[in-house]
């Protein structure tokens, strides 16, 4: 039997037809689905079981955990990567300024804790290591005992117009020296204003890091404002627009803001903004970068010889040296030869 559905009508043709018979009737409304049919439906959709949840979840944090300290690494490398960018660029700007100038130029890396420049919204932070670029200041005034004779002096000053610049978060700079384990003699404070010529048969070890009270006690923490620093948390590089790259190490007056109460030791906390006394730091030829945490973590704060010894150790097998161009300023991968003045 064929059925033709015509509007609300349903024509049933065949047999009645044939006889001439027709029947007609109101379409059915649709069949609304049962509620077990609705749940047999659902429960056909496909999803995750609880089983299967637990196991991706699973594999979600594995994954992580391989991948965390992997993004961490490429983020520290990153870091590193900035600030052998920062100082290459530091040190390349002072030598131009120096040329400009036509003075002496010495860039100071010093902790953020002792950086007292207004410019920057850093300035005074714990954990840091801040570049400062300074210029050449000589002086003269008449001498209050003799009024016809002239007493001349000589400092370095923070360069008006240039602020500092923060290096990244866990990377410090040393001087190059610090690795070196040859001799070398070079004038030591004996006095506030006398220097004296000292050999030293491990020079990295017994001055650059060690602590030496003709130059300056180690202390880990360089940021502590009670104790004092040593040379490889602040200490210079130094360009002559003459004669390039100062090579030969020495101590210099630095103008402010600490005050030092021997030439080289820090004072306390209170007279960091007074910019009318004078301290002395070293010049150093190179620098190394280290990842500061981790040289915590590693190396004892002691003064012994052996935590000297320990501290050299570690810096020689674990940061990245640079030497500094003579004319140029920018950094040249690589390390001296040892014992090489």
């Amino acid at each position: 039997m064929k059925v033709r559905r015509h509007a609300d009508t349903q024509v049933v043709r065949g047999t009645a037809a044939r006889h001439g018979l027709f029947a007609s009737w109101p379409a059915l409304p649709p069949r609304r689905p049962s509620l077990a049919a609705g749940y047999r439906r659902l429960c056909s959709t496909p999803a995750f079981t609880i089983v299967e949840l637990i196991v991706v979840m699973s594999v979600i944090v594995l994954i992580l955990a391989i991948a965390i300290p992997g993004l961490n690494a490429i983020a520290a490398e990153s870091r590193f990567s900035a600030a052998v960018q920062i100082t290459n660029g530091a040190l390349t700007h002072a030598y131009t300024a120096a040329l400009a100038d036509l003075n002496m130029t010495a860039v100071r890396f010093v902790p953020g804790k002792w950086d007292n420049d207004p410019s920057t919204s850093e300035s005074g932070t714990t954990g840091r290591q801040h570049i400062v670029t300074y210029s050449f200041t000589p002086t003269s005034a008449a001498d209050p005992a003799h009024p016809d004779q002239v007493v001349f002096g000589e400092y370095f000053q923070r360069r008006p117009g240039t602020p500092s610049v923060i290096l990244p978060e866990d990377v410090w700079v040393a001087p190059i020296e610090a690795l070196d384990t040859g001799p070398r003699t070079i004038p030591v404070l004996t006095q506030p204003d006398g220097l004296t010529p000292h050999g030293y048969d491990n020079f990295g070890r017994e001055f650059v890091v060690a602590a030496d009270p003709r130059s300056g006690e180690f202390v880990v923490d360089a940021a502590d404002t009670t104790k004092h620093l040593y040379q490889a948390d602040d200490f210079l590089i130094i360009f002559d627009p003459r004669a390039g790259m100062r090579g030969v190490i020495g101590p210099n007056r630095i103008r402010g803001p600490i005050k030092a109460t021997d030439g080289s030791y820090y004072d306390a906390a209170q007279d960091r903004d007074n910019t009318d006394v004078h301290f002395r730091r070293y010049n150093f030829t190179g620098v190394t970068l280290y990842h500061r945490s981790a040289f915590l973590k590693a190396t004892r704060a002691g003064m012994t010889t052996a935590d000297a010894r320990e501290r050299q150790k570690w810096l020689r097998e674990n940061s990245r040296p640079f030497l500094v161009h003579r004319f140029g300023g920018g950094l040249v991968s690589g390390a001296q030869s040892e014992g090489e003045p």
